[in-house]
């Protein structure tokens, strides 16, 4: 059996990418317990796609944290590490997207 994994995206802006960041894990073959939005302060409308998409995403549980100030990238894997609850966790950035929909296999295969 394949132990799910969380995902942690670190946003900022990124209403240009971040729908197809999300749409790439979700087609991911290999099993995730949740995806972890963490936004820093967007200004566009990044946070509202995130909603938006998660309430259209039933597979898997979409969570977006909101922040007033920047935490930056760090910042928010490190959250990202202390909300996830499964025993592997990937960290992404909004501009990420995986080519294939075998990529989580590959990362985790290793373990």
């Amino acid at each position: 059996m394949k132990t799910p994994v969380t995902v942690v995206v670190s946003m900022r802006n990124s209403a240009s990418t971040i729908l197809e960041t999300l749409k790439s894990l979700v087609k991911q073959e290999y099993p995730i317990q949740k995806i972890i939005v963490i936004d820093n302060v967007s200004t566009d409308r990044s946070v509202r796609l995130v909603e938006v998409f998660a309430k259209k995403t039933k597979q898997i549980p979409i969570k977006i944290i909101q922040h007033r100030v920047n935490i930056c990238v760090g910042g928010s894997f490190n959250e990202g590490a202390k909300l996830a609850s499964s025993s592997f966790v990937v960290f992404m950035h909004s501009d990420s997207m995986f080519p294939t929909t075998k990529e989580l296999t590959l990362l985790v295969k290793p373990f």
